[in-house]
C-alpha cells in the first residue's frame, strides 16, 4: 500500500505536452490582445490627428475672416494669385469733418479692437460723392501728416460728427487730421476709413514640402516687406493642395455663383474668396502613407461693395 501511494504521487503536475499546448493557448491569446491594443492605439492616434488636422484649419479661418469681410472690392485689393492675396484692409470707419487743399479731418471709430491694436497706417479712404459705391485710396506716402486733433472741427458743423463721444463694443471714436487734405473727390459727410495692407501667402518653409500660413500687415505704401511690416505666422502645415480661389461679378451666372481659380486681370471684380485651407498632421501614424489630412473651404464675401 505505501508502494503504491508514493508510485501515485510521483505522477503528480503536467506533462510536457500540456504545457506545451498551454503555452500555446496563452500565446495565441496575448498576440491577439496586443493587436487589438495596438490597433485602438493606431485608431485613437489617427483620431487625434485628424481633429489637429482641423484644428488648424478652423484656426486660420477665425483670424482671417475680420480682415477680409471688410475690405472694399473696388480698389481694395491689391493683388491676387492662388498662394497670395492682399488687401487694403479697413482698420477704422468714421466720417469726413472737413476736406480742403490744407488738411482733411476724418472723425472714426475703430472697426475691431484687436486689429486696430495690432495695425500699421497704410493710408486712408472718402468716398466719392459722384460715384456713391466707390473710394479713392490716398496712401500714407502722399497722405501727409496724420496727427489726432481736437473735436471741434467735427461738433461745430451743423450737423455734428461726435466720434469722440462714439463708443462701439468699448471702443472709443478719434478725430484725425491730415495735412495737406487730399485733392480726390469727397465732401464733408462722406464715409473714410483709415486702412493697413494685409498680405495672407501659403509659403513652402525651406527643407519641407507643407506649406505655412502667414499674414503681414504693413504700412508706409509697403506691401509686405520692409520696417514698417509685422509678420507673424497663422498655422500650419498645409497640404500644397492650400489655395485662394476667387467669387468674381461678371455677367455670367457660373463666375458668380462658383469660385474661380485663376484671379481676374481687373482686381475689382473680385467679390469675395474661396479659402481652401488643406491642413495636415505634423506627424505620420503607423503603418499611413503619410499625415492625417483635413480639407476645410469656406468663403468670405467683402461686405463693403458698390450696388449696382
Amino acid at each position: 500500500m505505501t508502494r503504491h501511494r508514493i508510485h501515485r504521487r510521483a505522477r503528480s503536475g503536467f506533462t510536457m505536452v500540456e504545457i506545451i499546448v498551454a503555452l500555446i493557448i496563452f500565446a495565441i491569446v496575448g498576440l491577439a490582445l496586443t493587436k487589438m491594443l495596438l490597433t485602438q492605439s493606431a485608431g485613437f492616434k489617427r483620431d487625434v490627428t485628424a481633429r489637429r488636422a482641423r484644428a488648424g484649419a478652423r484656426s486660420s479661418m477665425n483670424l482671417i475672416i475680420s480682415d477680409v469681410r471688410m475690405n472694399q472690392d473696388y480698389g481694395g485689393v491689391t493683388l491676387a494669385n492662388d498662394s497670395t492675396f492682399v488687401i487694403k484692409a479697413p482698420i477704422m470707419f468714421g466720417l469726413v469733418c472737413a476736406t480742403s487743399g490744407a488738411s482733411t479731418t476724418i472723425a472714426a471709430v475703430a472697426a475691431d479692437s484687436f486689429v486696430t491694436a495690432d495695425s500699421k497706417y497704410g493710408g486712408y479712404a472718402v468716398r466719392n460723392p459722384n460715384s456713391p459705391y466707390t473710394y479713392g485710396f490716398v496712401p500714407s506716402t502722399t497722405s501727409g501728416t496724420k496727427t489726432q486733433s481736437g473735436t471741434a472741427t467735427c461738433t461745430g458743423l451743423a450737423n455734428p460728427i461726435r466720434s469722440d463721444t462714439v463708443t462701439a463694443s468699448g471702443r472709443a471714436g478719434a478725430v484725425y487730421t491730415f495735412t495737406p487734405g487730399t485733392t480726390l473727390p469727397t465732401a464733408v459727410g462722406q464715409p473714410a476709413f483709415l486702412w493697413q495692407y494685409v498680405t495672407y501667402r501659403f509659403r513652402k518653409e525651406t527643407g519641407d514640402n507643407a506649406r505655412t500660413l502667414y499674414r503681414v500687415s504693413c504700412g508706409a505704401d509697403t506691401i509686405s516687406t520692409g520696417t514698417n511690416c509685422r509678420k507673424e505666422q497663422l498655422m500650419g502645415p498645409f497640404s500644397t493642395n492650400a489655395r485662394f480661389n476667387y467669387y468674381l461679378t461678371t455677367a455670367t451666372t457660373l463666375s458668380q455663383d462658383s469660385s474661380v481659380k485663376t484671379a481676374p486681370a481687373d482686381l475689382n471684380t473680385i467679390r469675395g474668396v474661396e479659402f481652401v485651407l488643406a491642413a495636415i498632421a505634423p506627424d505620420t501614424v503607423g503603418s499611413s502613407k503619410g499625415p492625417a489630412s483635413a480639407t476645410t473651404t469656406t468663403s468670405v464675401f467683402f461686405k463693403n461693395v458698390r450696388v449696382p
